[in-house]
């Protein structure tokens, strides 16, 4: 019986992301560690970057080319499964630190 509604369930996810017009175009292999927040940020450029929180600390990921993302920076923060990646007024916040973001 769980079998059977976990297949539904999946079936209804399937659905439910095809009809959202999305594609999966590519992903990055992030094991062992584990993922809890993602932000997204543009600069002046058009380039667009993906920041993920992971377990160990946080990731921007140039998904310019979403056919080809690169991790650019990795920054260590505290070992937690609870990462939240914020954006404010042009600094990233996370672990109760701050960054400045400066576009070239």
């Amino acid at each position: 019986m769980k079998f059977k509604l976990l297949l539904i369930c999946f079936l209804a996810l399937i659905a439910n992301i095809s009809a959202q017009n999305l594609q999966l175009r590519s992903n990055l292999p992030y094991s062992p560690d584990v993922l809890s927040n993602i932000g997204g940020y543009k600069d002046s450029a058009g380039n667009e970057y993906a920041l993920v929180g992971t377990e160990f600390g946080l990731s921007i990921v140039d998904v310019t080319d979403p056919d080809n993302p690169v991790i650019k920076i990795t920054v260590n923060g505290i070992n937690s499964i609870w990462r939240e990646v914020k954006l404010q007024r042009r600094c990233l916040c996370n672990d109760r630190r701050r960054w400045r973001i400066a576009d070239h």
